[in-house]
């Protein structure tokens, strides 16, 4: 997705667009989960399948405890037999979202986290965001089951300009690193892409990871899919963080990129979708 006065590239053919995906720099090419780990969870899911007891055994990594949460919660019957067609976003954040961000996501980190829900009192409603020195590094929109094709357009395009604006705070801050992660969770389909900056004007928004969540029992073999999404995810924020916390505050040599900047558009439009 570029956002500029003029596409350069209006036009792709679908092999065009093929090249261009093939130089994906943010492609994921290697195992998310060590075999041991992905081998406990597919023994899990079976037994599950079976009604047995699907206790997941520790395998000595650091990412054993959170999907046996998950996988318990589920035994338990925190997702249905069959998946409502609409819920509310509280419901869905509580029941699909929060297990598995919540242990990925919190502890000691170069971040801070807002979790998606309602402020007591307000209108206003965070979207889930991971933030250093108050610039978003993580960007979301979270809409439950049952929303409509139009709702997700605009979130679509509210989480890329949030993106682009987070992306020049960096730049302007410190002077990197200069990408920015985007998360669209639309029902039960949970997208991610990378955001950077490495040509004037244009803001490249690449495809990171597909997934899908467990929204109710026959779903459950999807568990896998949608940790490793998770887990790969904070790995990324985490890098991003870190490179961002060791950069001088104040003064700096500024990067090349800065001179590709852009401003977004200040058109009521725009405030709109962004408020």
């Amino acid at each position: 997705m570029v956002f500029h006065q003029i596409c350069p590239y209006p036009n792709f053919t679908r092999q065009e667009w093929q090249s261009v995906i093939k130089t994906n720099p943010y492609d994921v090419k290697k195992p998310i989960l060590p075999d041991s780990l992905s081998n406990a969870f597919h023994g899990a899911i079976v037994k599950h399948s079976l009604g047995e007891d699907s206790y997941m055994i520790p395998d000595g990594t650091d990412l054993t405890g959170p999907p046996h949460e998950h996988l318990m919660s589920c035994k338990r019957e925190s997702v249905p037999l069959l998946a409502p067609s609409k819920t509310s976003e509280d419901e869905h954040c509580v029941k699909y979202l929060h297990n598995l961000t919540r242990p990925l996501f919190l502890g000691l980190k170069d971040y801070e986290v807002n979790f998606n829900k309602a402020v007591k009192g307000t209108n206003k409603r965070p979207d889930f965001s991971c933030n250093v020195d108050k610039i978003p590094f993580l960007n979301s929109e979270i809409k439950p089951l049952g929303c409509g094709p139009l709702q997700k357009t605009k979130d679509m395009i509210k989480v890329h300009l949030q993106a682009r604006k987070a992306i020049n705070q960096q730049l302007s801050s410190r002077g990197g690193p200069g990408e920015s992660v985007l998360l669209n969770n639309f029902g039960d389909v949970v997208q991610t892409y990378v955001m950077d900056l490495k040509h004037d004007g244009m803001y490249r928004s690449w495809p990171f990871l597909t997934s899908k969540l467990v929204i109710d029992q026959p779903s459950m073999p999807l568990i896998e899919s949608s940790f490793s999404h998770f887990v790969s995810l904070e790995r990324h924020i985490s890098a991003l963080a870190e490179n961002f916390k060791k950069r001088p505050e104040g003064t700096f040599t500024p990067p090349l990129q800065i001179q590709y900047m852009r401003e977004i558009p200040n058109s009521p439009q725009i405030r709109r979708l962004l408020n």
